[in-house]
């Protein structure tokens, strides 16, 4: 283990929580699902209400559509083309970006509270696609902490902030923080204190192996040196502090401000790396994935990582398996192998707790095109699409029953629940 101690005049106030399947069985109350789309900006005012529902959105390739989980049943659609889903930086917004059209739109999805302190008071409006977009070479990444949104756009390098209120204005906001850099495929995090911690480019082609914190007057310092292809972040907790972790080859990366130190944790294969983490911030324990080029068979493994004890532990499924897992926010994981099956990973006993079979056998698309199933977690149980049959599976993680909730017109690409 490496550790790399910061300088005091370093110290960064309150640090880092982020936000990143098929033949089914069972029984079936499906339904059509796709209402006709909107066209206007709505402007109704607010309704209060006793409680919020979940709100579910999913992708297709020429829209997304809003639902609440309680009943499946569309709430609106909106014509956006080819929309990679995002969480925003409160559970209201949704940012939907095109890479290859340079754009990055944002949905109000209608939903939210107010804090009074004692008690919450909650609020719906019909959800709208906000009058701007947001634009810049190539959006990849885009990560949230403290209700503020970091867009990494990767043909550029550079990086953009925005505060959730900004976000809801009616007209394009201004950048809170803007940090330039040369294109690579990248990530930034936004700090609480207003400064950001994100890659920088090398002089090769390749992903970035230096790390770097900007203050919000520009200042920079360099936090890794050398980190060899750095991707894939999340957020946990250890011992009442937030921890910030970078994946890349042969280690795992640890940012905690609480011992002003950069901690660098050895992968158990030094041909391995890791490439997407997942993990809450009221959580120790973070899942991602563990692939190696060199020696296949460690791609059927995912990593475990105890913030807490600074441990790595490996659990091998048996499978290979899409990189879209998930973490439920306290101690487990869901994995969806390509052999059709889920996994539910505990994560403190670092074992396969539950496998069960949703889909037959299939296979991944190469590369970061096509589609493929996607996992969320709703009250009701696991969400699951298939592409395939063009519907929507709620898995009962209970009796591991399936049920067809909603069926489609077009293939689903992508899906992300809002709490």
């Amino acid at each position: 283990m490496i550790k790399i101690e910061l300088p005091k005049r370093l110290l960064l106030l309150s640090f880092l929580a982020l936000n990143f399947f098929l033949v089914a069985c069972g029984s079936e109350k499906s339904q059509d699902s796709s209402p006709a789309q909107s066209e206007t900006v709505n402007s109704s005012q607010p309704t209060e209400v006793s409680h919020l529902e979940q709100r579910l959105l999913i992708a297709f390739d020429d829209s997304v559509s809003l639902y609440e989980t309680d009943d499946f049943i569309a709430i609106d659609n909106f014509s956006v083309t080819a929309p990679q889903l995002s969480a925003g930086p409160n559970e209201r917004l949704a940012f939907l970006a095109n890479r290859e059209e340079n754009s990055v739109k944002v949905l109000d999805l209608g939903v939210w509270y107010e804090d009074h302190g004692d008690h919450l008071h909650f609020y719906t409006q019909p959800p709208e696609l906000l009058p701007y977009e947001i634009t810049g070479e190539k959006p990849t990444h885009i990560v949230n902490h403290k209700e503020q949104s970091a867009i990494f756009f990767d043909g550029t390098g550079e990086v953009q902030v925005f505060s959730a209120a900004a976000l809801l204005a009616t007209e394009l906001p201004e950048a809170e923080l803007l940090i330039p850099d040369s294109p690579h495929h990248g990530v930034a995090l936004p700090l609480s204190n207003g400064g950001v911690i994100r890659t920088l480019a090398n002089d090769e082609e390749g992903l970035p192996d230096t790390l770097g914190l900007f203050t919000e007057d520009g200042d920079k310092t360099i936090l890794t040196p050398h980190l060899k292809g750095i991707h894939g972040e999340a957020v946990g907790s250890a011992n009442g502090q937030e921890v910030m972790a970078f994946g890349s080859e042969e280690h795992v990366g640890l940012f905690s401000e609480e011992e002003e130190s950069f901690t660098l944790l050895a992968l158990p294969d030094t041909e391995a790396r890791v490439g997407r983490l997942v993990g809450d911030s009221n959580s120790p324990y973070l899942l991602s994935n563990y692939s190696s080029q060199e020696t296949p068979a460690l791609s059927n493994n995912v990593l475990i990582i105890n913030l807490a004890e600074e441990q790595l532990s490996k659990v091998d499924l048996g499978t290979p398996y899409l990189s879209g897992f998930i973490h439920d926010g306290s101690q487990q994981g869901y994995v969806l192998g390509l052999d059709g099956n889920i996994y539910v990973i505990d994560l403190v006993k670092e074992v396969v707790s539950q496998k069960i079979n949703v889909l037959q056998p299939f296979e991944a698309p190469s590369g970061h095109g096509g589609t493929q199933p996607s996992l969320g977690l709703s009250n009701q149980g696991l969400l699951v699409t298939d592409p395939q049959a063009k519907s929507l599976l709620l898995v009962d993680l209970s009796s591991e029953e399936l049920t067809t909730v909603a069926t489609f017109s077009e293939e689903p690409t992508h899906l992300l629940v809002f709490n």
